[in-house]
């Protein structure tokens, strides 16, 4: 294990097909200018910004530029580590086929890129933040989606389709199913989990006969699993009737923002990848 941050980085460059562009190994330089140097460096290379994906939600304690990840190892403290987004999405690319478009200004910690805007943030949901070690406690996950679910349906309604766009939603494309029967079994489970432990708490659904049922260790199983998904996010609904998972630092008028084929989230000149699903 490393105990120098910057050896996260110059451990891997000798192994790497960057050994003879990444530049000098230079351990005079602070944490900060080695990790905006590695980002800076695999996006020129391979003309991509998957690297800002990987940008979730850090303590940021070495003042890093907002597209920059910390690639240091995250402290206990603050909880289970985060599931990138593009996790979640096989051979991903942030910018599809296209190279992206970027350039750099300043002392080169300031990224420029083009993109459109295509909406912002006008309702937001509950913060999550998973425990370290849930255990079956599955309390705080069931009050949660209770909350976020009541939006959805405040908002447009409780049909199949809301629930298949919510079940995709918090597992981040993870449920995703051509059938609607997965969709009604998790969100059956989810709404008899929460009014078997919360009865004054309502979760209403449309009927949709289905054959599928997940018992119990399967119902505990499946939030477990959205739990990592819906770590250190929110629930946001957009202005027309777009829903999303955003980092925990989002606010209302944030914009949201489309680059190439992946959408992020503009919060305050901060760039973060956004997972969304039109209702």
């Amino acid at each position: 294990m490393a105990s120098e941050p910057k050896d996260k980085v110059f451990a891997l460059v000798g192994i790497s097909s960057s050994k003879e562009s990444f530049g000098p190994i230079d351990y005079s330089m602070s944490v900060r200018q080695v990790y905006t140097h590695t980002a800076k460096h695999i996006i020129q290379t391979s003309g991509r910004l998957d690297v800002i994906c990987a940008k979730q939600q850090n303590s940021n304690c070495h003042d890093l530029p907002t597209w920059v990840p910390d690639w240091t190892r995250p402290l206990r403290k603050q909880g289970p580590t985060i599931v990138g987004l593009h996790h979640s999405t096989q051979d991903f690319f942030a910018s599809g086929a296209i190279p992206s478009n970027v350039r750099f200004v300043g002392d080169e910690d300031i990224l420029i890129t083009s993109g459109v805007i295509i909406d912002k943030v006008q309702r937001l949901g509950y913060k999550f933040k998973r425990r370290l070690y849930p255990g079956e406690d599955i309390s705080d996950i069931l009050r949660t989606l209770h909350g976020w679910w009541s939006i959805i349906t405040s908002e447009k309604g409780h049909s199949i389709d809301e629930q298949g766009a919510f079940c995709r939603l918090i597992s981040c494309g993870n449920w995703a199913s051509d059938d609607i029967e997965p969709y009604a079994a998790r969100m059956k489970s989810i709404a008899q989990t929460i009014t078997e432990q919360y009865p004054s708490l309502t979760f209403p659904l449309s009927s949709n006969p289905t054959g599928e049922e997940l018992d119990e260790k399967g119902t505990v199983a499946a939030l477990i699993s959205a739990s990592f998904t819906m770590n250190r996010r929110r629930f946001i609904i957009s202005t027309s009737k777009i829903m999303g998972l955003a980092p925990l630092e989002c606010a209302k008028d944030d914009l949201i923002y489309l680059k190439e084929v992946t959408t992020y989230l503009l919060e305050r000149h901060t760039l973060m990848a956004l997972c969304l699903e039109k209702l």
